[in-house]
């Protein structure tokens, strides 16, 4: 059974299967939320990854 209402979007949203997810359209198409919640997870990620590079190459400077 498929949760409705507030539950509906409290499914983990991280998982990259390609299926519909918590709060994707009928047929799983990518609604607007979910397209804004996809993009500042890979933005976030990004950014994370450039603090770790420039962490790293700061660290070697010293």
């Amino acid at each position: 059974m498929t949760p409705r209402g507030p539950q509906a979007n409290a499914r983990p949203q991280g998982d990259d299967l390609g299926g519909p997810q918590g709060n994707e359209g009928v047929g799983g198409r990518e609604t607007l939320a979910t397209a804004i919640q996809k993009q500042t997870r890979e933005s976030m990620a990004y950014g994370m990854r450039l603090i770790s590079f420039l962490v790293t190459v700061d660290s070697a400077l010293r």
